[in-house]
């Protein structure tokens, strides 16, 4: 089983990164050579539990996930959807779930995005992703470790880039 996990200190409220990072359209700005289409979307929140990711190259899908847990910040234990965070520690104040449906290079892959407020105008990403390489190590499976962490880290970079800049704009000077 291959995997990783990082942690990124976000300078945003928990809830503009969770809206940043939730709005699955706007992935497209984060990864590369990729357009994202929702399709379907998700219920009740389009965003939300159910909802499919299809990363796009041109007109070519090239990977399409699923949010299978769904945790926004402030839900009660009724509110929260699909998969719970099982990993000790890895609970936090709002957390998404998703796997990949198809994909070339791997299989049972899934991730976990979780946001922990750190103060009322920072946050705590932790992004933990685990799946089978379907690519032995001597054929590159390492390598393609590597380069999903580093793809997902810069992403989750950007992001967070632009949650500053949100709750920048939302804060009174």
């Amino acid at each position: 089983m291959a995997g990783f996990e990082f942690k990124l200190e976000v300078n945003a409220p928990i809830e503009v990164m969770w809206d940043v990072m939730t709005n699955h359209e706007r992935w497209s700005d984060w990864m590369p050579s990729s357009k994202v289409v929702l399709d379907p979307e998700g219920s009740p929140d389009r965003n939300g539990m159910g909802a499919v990711r299809n990363f796009m190259t041109g007109k070519i899908v090239m990977a399409r996930e699923q949010v299978i847990g769904w945790e926004p910040p402030g839900c009660s234990e009724e509110e929260k959807l699909g998969e719970k965070v099982d990993e000790k520690g890895a609970s936090g104040d709002a957390s998404m779930t998703y796997c990949l449906l198809s994909q070339k290079l791997m299989k049972n892959y899934k991730s976990t995005m979780t946001l922990t407020a750190d103060t009322a105008d920072s946050c705590t990403l932790t992004w933990k992703s685990k799946w089978e390489s379907v690519l032995p190590p001597k054929a590159g499976g390492n390598i393609t470790q590597s380069q999903i962490k580093k793809m997902l880290y810069n992403t989750a970079v950007k992001m967070a880039a632009d949650a500053d800049a949100e709750g920048r704009a939302g804060r009174p000077v």
